[in-house]
């Protein structure tokens, strides 16, 4: 059995045209129990965070943010940010720059779930540590100018994220038919994407 209680509060405060704050908390309590978990776990966070939007001139808009965790099991980092930035270079070009920094507590399944059947043998893995990340992302899109009817979009985007310690499903190196949870000490992912898009009234086609 797996049990959770979540509850937010937000506020919003619109400081100027060029300012909105939005303060909020959140506390999340997981708890389970069973014949196939180790134990009667429970894992409660406790989170305050705070996002602004600011306007300093028409064609910029920064949205910064920051959460601060506290775990009753794991260490969070002191302060989580993340930034999201758009620019409106010109009418047809709009720029989208952003950072977050990223942390994950594992879940009780994949700390205390244990599962054995002629179908299936997992393990849970209460050795695991939390995961961690950096994540950058960038777009620039172009709208071609001078259509009516037609409107034409196309987007070049490209992202990076670099992990420490991910959680993923590995398998028991002293058993290797068991499957269980491991982290993965370096993890990273990049790419990027060239996207076309073709609105015509009702109609929307798309290509990347």
């Amino acid at each position: 059995k797996f049990s959770m209680l979540f509850f937010r509060v937000t506020a919003q405060y619109k400081m100027s045209n060029a300012l909105t704050l939005q303060p909020g908390i959140e506390v999340k309590r997981d708890a389970s129990s069973g014949q196939r978990i180790e134990g009667s776990p429970e894992i409660t966070d406790y989170a305050f965070f705070a996002s602004a939007e600011i306007k300093p001139a028409a064609w910029v808009n920064i949205r910064p943010g920051a959460r601060f965790s506290k775990s009753s099991v794991y260490d969070a980092p002191p302060v989580i940010p993340s930034i999201h930035t758009k620019f409106t270079l010109s009418k047809d070009f709009d720029l989208r720059l952003s950072y977050a920094r990223g942390f994950r507590a594992p879940a009780l399944r994949e700390l205390y779930f244990y599962f054995f059947d002629a179908s299936h043998s997992i393990k849970g893995n209460p050795n695991l540590k939390a995961a961690y990340s950096h994540s950058a992302n960038a777009s620039l899109s172009w709208q071609l100018p001078g259509l009516k009817a037609w409107q034409y979009t196309m987007t070049l985007s490209g992202f990076y994220n670099d992990f420490t310690d991910l959680i993923d499903i590995g398998y028991d190196a002293a058993d290797p038919v068991v499957s269980t949870y491991i982290n993965v000490n370096k993890f990273r992912t990049t790419g990027g994407m060239l996207e076309h898009q073709l609105n015509w009234k009702a109609l929307e086609a798309g290509i990347g």
